[in-house]
């Protein structure tokens, strides 16, 4: 093959990529999880986000039980962005949240670290977040950081650890950042923290760097601090990662399909509650 044949090669790059599913499949837990929220309904523990419901068409049946119509969940995927980018800390573009795409991070929070020196396990503090974060911002294959550590007791106040967290990797990488937050006022707090690296709100919403981490309990659960940091997100253009953790069996029903199905209507629940916030709030799967 001459060198001019092999220029005029198209290549396409293909990601595999495992289907557990078939979309009849899908659809049944769709509709299953649909029927969940229109018949059992979730519960719903912050008056701000029921009485966004009531005002959206869903039915308010006590002070926090709300049952939510399917047309209002079509609605809010119709309005829910199919694609989010999240950019670094310089505002550059770095991940695709779309299509097939995958991307590789660290977990959070973890409370005890193997230390690099002595090799013995022992509690996190705040420069274990630093080191992970720095280290992680050299490795070509992770693609966003989470807080790995976390300050301890002794060196600060636990209310506000959150906050000395995220900073601490924001000076430690340019990569995106997946944080918690204990509260509100910590997610306020890191907000603000975000808009002055970024130079401005606007800046900010253009090109969000961070993404936040936050869950609805199952069964059916929607926590008020939960709920407080979806609305805030959803008001910021703060990306949301909002997923349950059920365990089945206990949480959950013992089936795998089970569980999916009420995994899916907390999402997508709380993805309604999101949606009527702001349209278009940017909320992770």
């Amino acid at each position: 093959m001459t060198k001019e044949q092999v220029n005029n090669l198209s290549f396409e790059i293909k990601r595999p990529r495992i289907q557990l599913l078939t979309l009849d499949q899908i659809s049944q837990i769709h509709s299953a999880s649909l029927e969940v929220l229109e018949k059992t309904g979730v519960n719903v523990f912050l008056p701000e986000a029921v009485n966004l419901l009531r005002e959206g068409g869903a039915d308010v049946t006590s002070e926090s039980r709300v049952r939510i119509p399917s047309h209002m969940v079509e609605e809010a995927l119709r309005l829910a962005p199919r694609s989010i980018t999240i950019s670094d800390r310089n505002g550059k573009p770095a991940m695709f949240l779309e299509d097939n795409n995958s991307y590789y991070g660290t977990g959070t929070d973890t409370p005890f670290v193997i230390d690099s020196h002595s090799g013995e396990r022992r509690p996190s503090k705040g420069n274990d977040v630093n080191k992970a974060a720095l280290i992680c911002d050299y490795l070509p294959n992770i693609d966003f950081i989470g807080c790995m550590g976390g300050m301890s007791m002794n060196e600060v106040d636990p209310l506000i650890s959150d906050r000395h967290n995220f900073a601490r990797m924001v000076f430690s990488t340019t990569k995106p950042i997946m944080f918690t937050s204990w509260s509100l006022a910590g997610l306020s707090d890191i907000y603000d923290m975000a808009v002055a690296v970024r130079g401005g709100a606007e800046n900010f919403r253009r090109s969000p760097f961070m993404l936040q981490y936050a869950e609805p309990i199952s069964p059916l659960q929607h926590p008020p601090e939960s709920l407080e940091k979806l609305l805030f997100c959803a008001e910021k253009g703060i990306p949301l990662i909002y997923t349950s953790s059920p365990s089945m069996g206990s949480t959950a029903p013992v089936t795998l399909a089970g569980a999916t199905v009420l995994s899916n209507a907390e999402f997508l629940s709380g993805l309604v509650i999101a949606q009527i916030k702001h349209e278009g709030a940017p909320i992770i799967y």
